[in-house]
């Protein structure tokens, strides 16, 4: 009766604490992160695509300063981008960086084939206009400290910052990156 008793005891220990090994459970991401980060697991970008769009879009992580080697990067087939008249969210995942919270970041697109407007091979990035800043806690490569591009982060699939103003937008060239930088908050 005694050893029923405690394999009892047993048995409802194992029921109330369960059978894993702490950290070990892929999605719970919050066991992997520092009190001050966030785990950055995907990246939106709202994008105008042309009907007719080729070659290739890369999307980069990068420090605040812009230094490479990027944090992350990933280049995609354009034909894989929604496209078509108006502008639509594109996602991007990415492989759970983990970013300081309150450090500075920047987003950089560029592509590799040259806009061709004329038979709709073009992209767009969507941007608010110059009128008020509508993301204060970064600039953007548009030369205009009240323009930022559109973006939303997601921290362990929750958006943790996002612009998301459209009224403007800005073509993406093979010739150089466009940037928008973001502030993570945990």
């Amino acid at each position: 009766m005694k050893n029923y008793f405690v394999f009892s005891l047993f048995l409802l220990l194992i029921f109330f604490t369960g059978c894993s090994t702490p950290g070990t459970d892929s999605s719970d991401n919050s066991s992997k992160k520092a009190a001050n980060s966030i785990i950055l697991t995907q990246i939106d970008l709202r994008l105008a695509v042309g009907t007719n769009v080729s070659g290739t879009l890369t999307i980069e992580l990068r420090d605040a300063t812009g230094s490479t080697p990027a944090l992350w990067s990933n280049t995609i087939n354009t034909s894989t981008l929604h496209s078509g008249a108006g502008s639509y969210w594109n996602s991007f995942t990415v492989p759970d960086i983990e970013l300081t919270n309150k450090q500075t970041y920047r987003i950089y697109v560029t592509r590799s084939d040259a806009q061709d407007i004329p038979n709709s091979n073009t992209i767009s990035w969507n941007s608010s206009d110059s009128g008020d800043d509508e993301y204060t806690q970064g600039f953007s490569s548009s030369g205009n400290s009240n323009i930022d591009f559109t973006f939303r982060i997601f921290d362990d699939g929750i958006v943790n910052q996002q612009m998301e103003s459209v009224e403007y937008g800005y073509s993406v060239f093979n010739t150089g990156y466009l940037w928008q930088e973001f502030v993570p908050e945990s």
